[in-house]
């Protein structure tokens, strides 16, 4: 014990210091804090339309993309972050070609 307070390492000792203790801390903060969890807390703070839109879009866009990347698994050929950045693209410029234009402004 004299020779940890000598090296100033007693902290090496406290179990509230340990690898594992970092670890759960980590897992739980993780847990609390998951894609899944920001995604239910971002539709609760939506008014109901705003939900169904989100919903309904989310939907789509799972589709496009699983119907994208159905196309690589039948040809046997290696996704890669470009086609990824490719498909998204797609989408944003397809979304924006589907926004009408306001009829008029205030």
């Amino acid at each position: 014990m004299e020779l940890y307070k000598e090296q100033a390492v007693l902290f090496l000792l406290d179990a509230e210091d340990s690898a594992k203790s970092y670890e759960e801390r980590g897992m739980k903060r993780a847990k609390d804090n998951s894609s899944y969890e920001q995604g239910i807390r971002a539709l609760a703070s939506m008014g109901h339309s705003q939900q169904i839109d989100a919903i309904t879009e989310y939907n789509r866009m799972k589709d496009k993309l699983k119907d994208y990347l159905q196309s690589f698994a039948t040809s046997k050929k290696v996704v890669t972050e470009e086609d990824i950045k490719t498909f998204f693209a797609g989408m944003r410029n397809e979304n924006n070609a589907n926004t009408p234009q306001p009829y008029f402004c205030r």
